[in-house]
């Protein structure tokens, strides 16, 4: 049996759930009942649940829908069915999450019909509004609230947005945090790189590691003086510290190089983040980078020789 292969696509989180290339196919379902009717809703989306649903959408199309959802939420939880639920939206969404806003706040996901919204044109007030209700829950203090709202903006992937989401990267929770580093990813605005290095300090172990390979794929000039400051703290391991310099070393900067060199010349850092340092200025066969380990071989402890055999070798090559 042929492979199929999947279309490469930036994974995003709906209430918890990873849907994207990366992550397994998820089912999503959408009810057939009239929302409004709560008893016989919640009963359908707790069978799409226990049938295997990992996502049941419902429609929210008028006063009545929107007013039972956080009801149908509320008893689902009661019941123990943990799915999230996303809202289908038409024409009038940004009045309906703008007048109930506990269903703004309890849906994972705004599903808004693409032939009802004018995505990315300026002149869209409906569906600016709709954005602006899930850029104010970024700020609830339920954590599952500000998760779900990072992944509602992370479908939008504006770059605008991200000035919004970044606050969320240094969150408590690991999961809002896991969230905001997708709906960033998505964004990839010309603050995206810079505002994800920023935030390293204050992310989870697994986060952190995400977010130090994104910023070695971007290779942003904008995030150099985080990523030195996140080494020279000391605060991180050696697997994190190195892969800190890792992301510096690709980036074509010569402001790059220096802060290799001040990490290097750190001698209260780890010799194997020194050395690592050190690498990666080597691999940049440029005349500044050959001045710099000229500099750094004159002083800087027992390393030094190092560093003149890094010079050696540059000068087999060159001969």
């Amino acid at each position: 049996m042929a492979m199929i292969q999947r279309r490469k696509t930036v994974t995003a989180v709906v209430g918890g759930v990873r849907v994207g290339s990366d992550a397994p196919v998820v089912v999503q379902s959408m009810t057939n009942t009239d929302t409004a009717d709560i008893p016989g809703t919640v009963q359908q989306v707790a069978a799409l649940a226990r049938s295997g649903s990992e996502l049941v959408r419902v429609t929210v199309n008028n006063d009545e829908a929107a007013a039972a959802v956080p009801r149908i939420v509320e008893e689902l939880d009661k019941q123990g069915v943990r799915v999230p639920i996303i809202g289908d939206f038409h024409y009038n969404g940004h009045v309906l999450l703008t007048k109930y806003p506990e269903c703004a706040r309890d849906l994972a996901k705004y599903r808004i019909n693409p032939g009802n919204a004018s995505i990315g044109r300026g002149g869209d007030s409906n569906f600016r509004t709709m954005v602006e209700v899930a850029v104010k829950y970024l700020a609830d203090e339920r954590w599952y609230v500000v998760r779900n709202m990072c992944g509602v903006l992370a479908e939008l992937s504006d770059p605008h947005l991200v000035e919004h989401i970044a606050p969320a990267l240094r969150h408590s929770d690991a999961r809002v945090q896991q969230a905001a580093l997708k709906a960033m990813m998505k964004a990839r605005g010309a603050r995206t790189a810079g505002a994800l290095a920023e935030a390293l300090p204050s992310l989870s172990p697994q986060v952190l590691d995400e977010a130090l390979a994104e910023l070695t794929y971007t290779k942003s000039p904008h995030t150099i003086a985080a990523l030195e400051a996140f080494v020279a703290s000391g605060g991180s391991n050696l697997v994190r510290a190195n892969k800190a310099i890792q992301a510096l070393g690709a980036i074509a900067d010569v402001s790059a190089l220096y802060a290799l060199g001040r990490l290097f010349r750190i001698e209260e850092l780890d010799s194997k983040i020194r050395r690592a340092a050190l690498a990666a200025i080597a691999h940049h066969r440029s005349a500044i980078a050959t001045r710099l380990l000229e500099e750094l071989s004159t002083s800087w402890g027992p390393l030094a020789e190092e560093v003149r055999k890094e010079l050696d070798k540059r000068t087999l090559k060159e001969d």
